[in-house]
Formats: C-alpha cells, structure tokens, sequence
C-alpha cells in the first residue's frame, strides 16, 4: 500500500513536471507560430485602424479637418491638423492641376511681397519727406507718436492644405513593428498605389507620402492601406467615406468602385 502511494506521488510530480515543460514551449513557441502565421502584420493592422478611428472622432471634437500621413518609405505614419482652407482632389490629373495652381500662387506671392516691399519703400520716404517740412502739419504729428504707415492695400494669398503635426501623445509619430512595411496606399488622388521606393531616398524631400483626409461632417476619404510582413503575408484596410468605418482583412483587397459608393461629387 506504501509503495503503491509512493507511487502515485512520483506519478503526479512527474505529471507536473511534464505540464510545466509543455506550458513553457508554448510561451515560447506560440509568439514564434503567431509570426509565422502574420502575427506582427495582424498587429500593425488593429493598431494603424485604431489610430484612424481616433483621428476621426477628433475630428468631429475639434471641428477641425485631420489628415493620417503615411512614409511608405520609412514605414512611419501620423496625424496632423488642418490650418487653413483644405481641398480635397478626386483624382490624380485634378491633384497634378492643383499642384500648377500652387506654384502660380508662389510666383504670385513673391510678386505681392515686392511690391508690398516697394510701396512701403515709397511711404517711408514720403514720411521722412513730411517730418522734414517743419511747415507741414503732419510734421509734428508723425514725429510725435512715430507713425510708421504701412500700405494696408495688399494681403498675403492664403495657402492651401496647409497642417501642422499634432504633438498629442495620442497621435505622435508612430513606426511599423519591425519586420511589417507598408506595401501600398491607395487614394482617388492618384492613378496608381503610392508604392514605397526601392532603394529607399537618401533624401528626406524624396520619400513619398500618402494622406487619409478626414473632415469634421464626417466624410474620409476613400482610402485602402496595403501592410506587409517579411512572410509575406498582406492585410488591407478599407476605409468608408461615409461612415468613417474602417475595416481590416487578411489579403490584398481591391479598391472600391467608386460608383458604388453613392457619392453626388
């Protein structure tokens, strides 16, 4: 009967030493399958989904229009906000129109500060002039409160798209996790994905950025986001533009129609 119960005891520490055998392979084998399986692209995915859920109901908060940037070349992406007028583009050869316009403005910008520069010139010395002739009756009075007139006939052009990176902890530039990269984004705004470059730039004025704009009635735009692990393994994130749902799923997803989507543009 002793040794029966000797037995038993043997039995039951070895029965316990094989089940903390077993617990500890799979602590170390279950994060090493889930990779294998896109473990890290699945991860990237609910974490870039849940930064456009949040930037959308900022937002409608703020009352101020957002954008989700992404570097397809460094694998980064960020939320910034609105500083002025923002204009959305259907499509590539409207976008490429808009980008001719703002390289007008500019010229157009330069012009104003010259002649802003030239007509100051002119009433500067027409102030010197006046403070000069003391049998002016301006004389005493530019002198005594020190005037120092501007033209106030011309006005700086307002600038389109312009934003400015949100510092919030919540919205800080976040990076990829290692091994998973961005395998495309597509928008209306360009004809083809916005690919990253192989070999990357050397420059950072060259990587190329993609944007998700996203307006306080609502509306984000029509976006698909492309994420690839080293495994090869592809998730797609689609965004709908008026409900500003945002769905993810394993595989490459094809961009909507944008027919079906039942937009008066």
């Amino acid at each position: 009967m002793i040794r029966n119960a000797q037995r038993l005891g043997v039995t039951l520490i070895e029965m316990m030493v094989a089940l903390f055998i077993v617990l500890l392979v799979a602590v170390v084998a279950i994060p090493a399958v889930a990779n294998w399986l896109g473990g890290d692209v699945r991860s990237a995915s609910r974490d870039l989904a849940s930064v456009l859920q949040m930037a959308y109901d900022e937002c409608a908060i703020q009352n101020v229009p957002v954008r989700l940037a992404y570097n397809v070349d460094q694998r980064s992406y960020w939320v910034e906000a609105a500083t002025g007028e923002v204009r959305l583009f259907l499509n590539q050869a409207q976008r490429e129109e808009n980008a001719e316009d703002e390289l007008d403005r500019e010229e157009e910008q330069e012009r104003w500060k010259a002649e802003d520069e030239r007509a100051k010139e002119e009433m500067r010395q027409k102030q010197d002039q006046m403070m000069g002739d003391t049998d002016s009756p301006m004389s005493g009075l530019l002198g005594m409160m020190g005037l120092n007139m501007g033209t106030g006939t011309l006005e700086p052009m307002p600038k389109l798209n312009e934003f400015q990176v949100l510092e919030d902890q919540v919205f800080k530039i976040r990076q990829l996790p290692h091994g998973c990269a961005f395998m495309g984004i597509w928008t209306p705004q360009y004809d083809d994905r916005v690919e990253p470059q192989d070999p990357p730039p050397e420059e950072p004025e060259e990587e190329l950025i993609a944007y998700t704009h996203i307006f306080p009635q609502g509306y984000m735009e029509d976006t698909v986001i492309y994420l690839i692990d080293r495994h090869e393994t592809v998730m797609s994130i689609t965004l709908e533009p008026l409900t500003g749902r945002v769905k993810t799923e394993l595989g490459e997803a094809d961009p909507p129609d944008r027919e079906d989507r039942n937009v008066d543009w």
